[in-house]
């Protein structure tokens, strides 16, 4: 059990998404009556912030170890397990072997980190006794091209333990990609009623999830993703079902990962948890306002930041809506000034505007905010700016720059 345990988590890769606030305390000083209490919110404020720049410190610094040292991986496991019907002894068999491979929980989490990302703190709240904290991941090469972005929501209990985490990029909880990996090493009825949420399960369909739980033990993905189509109908309409055919799409080829998010999308695209999984599909498919649609749920329900913002001009401005694009991408700089993606966006679509008047404000902002100087001569010969080459405003403001 302790080798199929380790292989299972070895599928547990994390793989970035790419592409109100309500209850939400933003990491500022609130406004209190008095000295004491000024204080007293203050430190509690300063408490929760530290939680979170903790996670994100370990993960911009791969500290694996670290990371495994603050995860709660024994509540983790057992969460997981919960739902999973399983007998004490069977409980214990898990436990065991997850629990003794511990390290690979950390391995696991920092494993789609590559090139240049790094993890931001956006948000941290109280939650009863204990704490939720949101990061966003930009993700980037070696060289630092963008890659896209990621959300995580960390659930910390009131020993400052991480406990759980939310992937957006994926739409569902750390625990529960592991609940459906487990599942594999006890296919038996109770476990298939369990984990097919079915009352009863006949002799087809138990012998269906088990040669799918198998192949997903032997790694075998392909194999398990064809052996999920034949499961019972009535599981195959739920997002259960659709959000684990994408995981594991993901993991085969860009076809098939298309094909499920499709199929994802087709009945569960108002779902708001799985907005940030969507919106790449969206802009994949050309449906630049669901994409944009995605992007404001996303904004609404979980956090509106530079990112979102980004992600927002990107569709205007593949729609063309060059004043929509430019007004998102200006929110963009705004909420984040020394972002230089967000900079590069704001060229991009002033570019497309070809007013070289504009194009020359946003490049001297562009330089102020992040103290640096551009090449007039460098930047006209790239690709996307040769239009300024020969306007004539552009090269006198260049000449005087040399």
């Amino acid at each position: 059990m302790i080798r199929i345990i380790t292989t299972l988590l070895a599928l547990m890769l994390f793989v970035p998404g790419t592409n109100a606030m309500s209850g939400w305390t933003p990491l500022r000083v609130m406004t209190a009556p008095n000295a004491l209490s000024r204080e007293n919110t203050l430190s509690r404020e300063n408490t929760l912030q530290k939680q979170g720049q903790t996670i994100a410190d370990l993960i911009n610094q791969h500290n694996s170890v670290g990371l495994t040292q603050m995860i709660d991986v024994e509540t983790l496991g057992r969460t997981a397990i919960r739902d999973l019907d399983l007998s004490a002894s069977d409980q214990r068999g898990f436990m065991t072997g997850f629990l003794e491979n511990r390290a690979h929980v950390g391995d696991n989490l920092l494993g789609g980190f590559t090139g240049k990302s790094t993890a931001l703190l956006l948000r941290s709240k109280r939650v009863g006794a204990g704490s939720e904290h949101l990061l966003r991941f930009d993700f980037a090469d070696d060289t630092g091209e963008s890659l896209g972005f990621g959300y995580l929501r960390f659930e910390l209990n009131s020993k400052e333990r991480i406990t759980d985490w939310f992937d957006y990029g994926q739409g569902l909880k750390s625990s529960a990609a592991i609940r459906r990996l487990a599942a594999g090493i006890f296919s038996n009825q109770s476990t298939a009623r369990s984990w097919l949420g079915m009352s009863q399960v006949d002799s087809t369909a138990l012998a269906a999830f088990q040669r799918f739980t198998d192949a997903i033990a032997k790694k075998q993905i392909s194999v398990a993703y064809q052996e999920m189509e034949k499961l019972p109908a009535a599981f195959k309409k739920t997002q259960q079902y659709a959000t684990y055919r994408v995981m594991l799409g993901q993991q085969i080829d860009e076809a098939t990962y298309r094909a499920s998010l499709e199929e994802l999308a087709a009945h569960f695209a108002d779902e708001p948890s799985l907005q940030f999984l969507l919106i790449d599909h969206f802009f994949y498919t050309k449906r630049l306002d669901r994409a944009i649609r995605a992007i404001e749920i996303f904004e609404g329900n979980v956090v509106k930041d530079a990112a979102t913002s980004i992600l927002k001009c990107s569709a205007y401005l593949e729609d063309n809506k060059l004043l929509q694009a430019r007004d998102a991408c200006e929110t963009a700089v705004k909420a984040e000034p020394k972002l230089a993606l967000a900079w590069d966006s704001l060229l991009g679509v002033t570019s497309a505007v070809k007013d070289s008047a504009i194009f020359i404000d946003v490049v001297e902002r562009y330089e102020k905010a992040l103290e640096l100087s551009l090449d007039a001569d460098k930047l006209a010969q790239a690709s996307e700016y040769t239009w300024l080459q020969n306007d004539r405003n552009f090269k006198t403001w260049a000449r005087a720059r040399r």
